[in-house]
């Protein structure tokens, strides 16, 4: 074959390469995670749900560096996930976009440059923005929860401050308006959902008050063996509840954390590990596999005992002390390093 005729056909490859691929993003990481990148898309289901789609991915070399592309018809939400954090992109056809960030400081750290980078910079300055608002009023709740007043203000300011950027950025760039308004939809919810969230919690907080101090609510399950057992069999010493179910995420979470403080506090402390809202065989076969010392099962029947404990969200922790009292209604979760202030002083 001829010089020409294989430059001819070098050139007609790379013209479909380019024509399914017609979106390049290129980075380097300073302190990677991982070896590889993925590119990821975003899809609705029939059920309405939104689910991830993998677009490329790629090896870094032994710069650091990466190529990923794809294909769209226009600008389009993607995101780039390094094995450990993820990074919102926007990509439109044609946009050959370049990105430096430090895993150290994440979301600080990220830049863009080249073809789209205007809009992507703007991506990752709101999603820093809305970390910080969000730390902002975390800190507050945490303080004082029941403060309704000055968590509402504080949220509504805010906000206003955050959608103001959004419509900002609109103005100045015509392929960040559909993202833009769907962060800005976005902020609205969670606006709503938080002051559910906080009335919610001074309505907890009200019903819980008068259990507090006073001697537990006692109930009866089954432990492991199908043995009739009560929480009250645990009497003398401080006691740790963890409600929990075999498909609760959140709760299976929790499970190395709390084995953890068993393993270290347990001659002392009883842990006792409560199985609510899932299938007893289920149940049984995870407090198996997992270890826990001390078991409980309560079924649907008889979840009934636990109603003015108000466990409709779970994993939910419970404090007693050794005269059988509730100390502790809503404890912190064993991985925020805080349960064990009662009885570590």
């Amino acid at each position: 074959m001829t010089r020409y005729k294989l430059t001819l056909l070098f050139s007609f490859i790379l013209s479909i390469v380019f024509a399914q691929n017609n979106s390049v993003l290129t980075g380097k990481i300073t302190n990677p995670n991982n070896d590889k990148v993925y590119l990821q898309g975003f899809k609705g289901d029939v059920n309405g749900k939104t689910k991830r789609i993998m677009l490329d991915s790629a090896t870094l070399d032994d710069r650091s560096r990466f190529v990923l592309r794809t294909k769209v018809d226009a600008t389009t939400h993607v995101s780039l996930y390094d094995g450990s954090e993820y990074a919102q992109v926007l990509l439109a056809p044609e946009d050959s976009v370049h990105l430096t960030l430090n895993t150290a400081m994440f979301d600080e750290t990220l830049r863009f440059y080249g073809r789209g980078a205007e809009k992507n910079n703007a991506v990752a300055v709101l999603a820093l923005i809305g970390e910080n608002h969000s730390k902002v009023i975390n800190d507050l709740v945490k303080n004082d929860p029941t403060d309704s007043t000055k968590i509402f203000s504080k949220n509504d300011e805010l906000a206003k401050a955050y959608i103001d950027i959004v419509e900002s950025y609109q103005e100045e760039i015509p392929e960040f308006k559909d993202y833009g308004d769907r962060l800005i939809k976005q902020k609205e919810m969670s606006a709503t959902m938080l002051k559910r969230y906080i009335r919610g919690k001074i309505e907890f907080q009200k019903k819980m008050k008068p259990l507090l101090g006073k001697e537990a609510i006692d109930f009866t399950g089954i432990d492991l063996e199908g043995n009739k057992t009560s929480l009250s069999d645990y009497k003398g010493k401080i006691i740790v509840v963890d409600f929990w179910a075999t498909w609760c995420g959140p709760c299976k979470a929790e499970f190395p954390a709390y084995k953890e403080l068993e393993k270290k506090y347990g001659e002392d402390i009883n842990f006792v590990s409560v199985g609510v809202y899932c299938k007893e065989d289920a149940w049984r076969k995870m407090a198996t596999n997992e270890g826990f010392s001390h078991n409980i099962f309560l079924s649907k029947k008889v979840a009934k005992q636990i109603k003015d404990y108000q466990v409709k969200t779970i994993p939910r922790y419970l404090v007693l002390n050794e005269k059988f009292e509730l100390i502790d209604a809503d404890a912190p979760r064993p991985s925020s390093g805080k349960l064990q202030q009662y009885w570590v002083k």
